[in-house]
């Protein structure tokens, strides 16, 4: 098991702490892009894929890395509606 696959598990097991920069990895290998939605987004970030349109919007955390506990619920719901369709 690689290790973006074992961060994708432990996300979807919908943990009390999950740090952004492994949330972009995981993000990465489902073929989604990080895109900071422009100078006046703020924390605002979205994940894009170009390949069927999807994508999630959420505020990146700050200062630190890890995201909120709403951020990583709203993660998984979106997940697991990928592993739906």
């Amino acid at each position: 098991m690689t290790k973006v696959e074992k961060l994708r598990a432990a996300l979807l097991k919908c943990p009390a702490t999950f740090r952004f920069s492994d949330f972009e990895r995981v993000m990465g290998s489902y073929g989604f892009e990080l895109d900071n939605k422009g100078a006046t987004s703020g924390s605002r970030v979205r994940f894009y894929r170009e390949s069927d349109g999807r994508m999630l919007i959420m505020h990146s955390p700050h200062p630190g890395d890890e995201l909120s506990a709403g951020a990583i619920r709203s993660a998984v719901r979106f997940l697991a509606s990928l592993e739906r369709s």
